[in-house]
């Protein structure tokens, strides 16, 4: 049955006559899933920074968190500015350069594809950069060349996976990461690197999306009912969000293609209490939504999955090096 075809079948169903008719084969599963909320998507569903407001606002939310990691820090006696850092997961750098911004020492951006060293993102990393240098108050040159304004800076760029990063043992102090652990792979591996790479009683600060939440397939793979991503496989969603989301495959790949679908419990069990000390571990919960999930959906829950992997939106971890 085609797209098209199907659109016309969903009009008359009910949300559970859907799945009814989805697991019967009278549909192609994915078909459940889509226009049950027409315009649910479009009013959840985040849309990139486009303007100098935009831009600023967003700015602005990466500076509380990283402000949130400075006081954390100094709460424990640390001196910022001799903090040696990585940013895990950099992107376009904007946390690097905050965290020199606040007076943080020496920082080394990480990214195996980084936005900010991307010729086509150019325009975008302008106004990143503009935002940047107006949340503190200093002038930016439009024609200066990034890579010079990140030198001066002193973020350094080291383009490499999180799994293997060529940095010697125990060299830095600390290692942060903004919204970048759910889209790493070998999740594992990269965890078990950040180790290695710490001195003894390094921290390590991190935040991330929690792929449950109602929002946690980011933009391109939000679909037209609350939580429809969950029951998904990543096959289906790939189809829904390609075909009947008009998502290009090659933005659903870079969104949410390698999006990390560990429940809260597998990600608390991953980092080990004899490898860490755990100072801070919360979720962020969206408790509003709650009344938002559907009954259907809280009875064919995966086993591992509970209610709190549903609304919480995201993990805030402080973690230090035993």
């Amino acid at each position: 049955m085609e797209p098209v075809e199907i659109l016309g079948v969903l009009s008359s169903l009910t949300p559970d006559a859907y799945f009814q008719s989805s697991m019967s084969g009278q549909l192609p599963r994915y078909a459940f899933f889509h226009k049950a909320l027409c315009g649910f998507k479009r009013e959840i569903a985040s849309t990139s920074a486009s303007s100098e407001e935009e831009y600023g606002a967003k700015v602005r939310k990466r500076r509380k968190k990283m402000k949130r990691l400075k006081e954390l820090l100094r709460d424990r006696g640390r001196r910022l500015a001799r903090m040696t850092a990585l940013d895990l997961g950099a992107g376009f750098g904007i946390e690097a350069l905050l965290w020199r911004g606040m007076g943080g020492g020496s920082v080394i951006a990480l990214d195996r594809q980084p936005c900010a060293l991307d010729p086509n993102c150019r325009d975008q990393m302008r106004q990143w950069m503009a935002a940047v240098h107006a949340s503190i108050e200093e002038p930016f040159d439009p024609a200066q060349d990034v890579r010079a304004v990140f030198r001066q800076k002193g973020v350094e760029w080291l383009v490499a996976d999180a799994a293997s990063v060529p940095v010697d043992d125990e060299s830095l102090d600390l290692v942060f990461s903004i919204s970048s652990l759910e889209h790493i792979g070998d999740i594992e591996r990269a965890i078990s690197e950040v180790h290695r790479l710490l001195k003894p009683g390094g921290i390590f600060y991190a935040e991330w999306s929690n792929f449950y939440s109602l929002v946690g397939a980011h933009s391109p793979g939000i679909v037209d009912i609350p939580w429809g991503h969950v029951l998904l496989t990543p096959d289906e969603l790939r189809t829904l969000s390609c075909e009947l989301n008009s998502v290009s495959e090659d933005e659903f790949d870079a969104l949410v293609g390698g999006l990390n679908r560990w429940h809260l419990r597998r990600w608390r069990e991953t980092f080990d209490d004899s490898l860490w000390k755990v100072h801070e571990w919360k979720h962020l919960a969206d408790e509003g939504v709650e009344p938002l999930i559907p009954l259907w959906l809280i009875d064919r829950l995966p086993r591992e999955l509970t209610i709190v992997d549903l609304v919480t939106d995201d993990i805030r971890a402080l973690l230090e090096k035993r």
